[in-house]
């Protein structure tokens, strides 16, 4: 975007996204994209807490949007709407090999493990769920959905007191 106004509700909404206060995210990044209509970065971030909040249908609105423009977004970002691309199809294994791709490249970084782990629990392979939310929290001990998910992985194997430890 060329506009600061517009990057400002966008750096609001994924601060408010990294704490998973979903309302307020959806309301900056909404923001954003009022103010400029053209920030794909903004319209990447609505599909992927769309989806996270399981109304696919406002995800792939988003994210048909964000297809047609990926050359205005990073690499990582521009992978990132692929996997969620695939993800949104049904196709989580495709979506997974996009994501270790990304892993490979950006290991210094939370999100793409964050991401990884999500679609490893969204097939239920909890194992490795866990070794990228485990990633993903040495990157950044506080990210709360990493946290979350983390402690679900916990529950599924029933292990509850770890579970209610992360919780």
């Amino acid at each position: 975007t060329n506009s600061w106004d517009a990057f400002i509700n966008f750096y609001h909404g994924e601060m408010a996204w990294s704490k998973v206060d979903m309302t307020t995210a959806l309301q900056y990044l909404n923001s954003a994209v009022s103010i400029d209509s053209n920030f794909v970065l903004a319209k990447l971030r609505l599909a992927e807490i769309y989806r996270f909040e399981g109304n696919n249908q406002l995800a792939i609105r988003y994210l048909n949007a964000v297809l047609p423009n990926t050359e205005y977004l990073s690499k990582f970002d521009s992978l990132s709407s692929m996997a969620l691309k695939y993800k949104l199809n049904g196709n989580v294994w495709a979506a997974i090999h996009n994501l270790r791709d990304i892993t490979k490249f950006l290991s210094a970084r939370k999100e793409p493990y964050y991401n990884l782990a999500e679609a490893y629990f969204e097939i239920r392979d909890i194992k490795d769920a866990k070794i990228n939310y485990q990633k993903t929290l040495d990157l950044d001990p506080d990210f709360a959905p990493a946290i979350n998910h983390y402690a679900y992985c916990f529950s599924q194997t029933g292990n509850h007191k770890a579970a209610l430890r992360y919780f």
